[in-house]
């Protein structure tokens, strides 16, 4: 198990696609949210994560996030 702190500096990919750096991670009430390159935030949660290997990390089911994190 990949403690979420350490992820900072890991890539982040969706579909085949590198989609930035995870540049910080914050520890939200909820969950732990990651953000990407500044602009995108994605929750730490079994459901958006595929996998996490070599110091990348595989995000899934996160199209719509993507989307809305970059429009504002």
């Amino acid at each position: 198990e990949i403690y979420a702190e350490k992820l900072v500096g890991y890539e982040a990919y969706f579909e085949g696609n590198k989609i930035g750096t995870i540049t910080e991670v914050l520890n939200e009430p909820a969950s732990f949210v990651i953000r990407v390159n500044e602009k995108i935030l994605i929750p730490y949660v079994d459901n958006f994560i595929d996998k996490i290997e070599d110091n990348k990390v595989f995000f899934k089911n996160i199209g719509g996030l993507i989307w809305l994190n970059l429009m504002y």
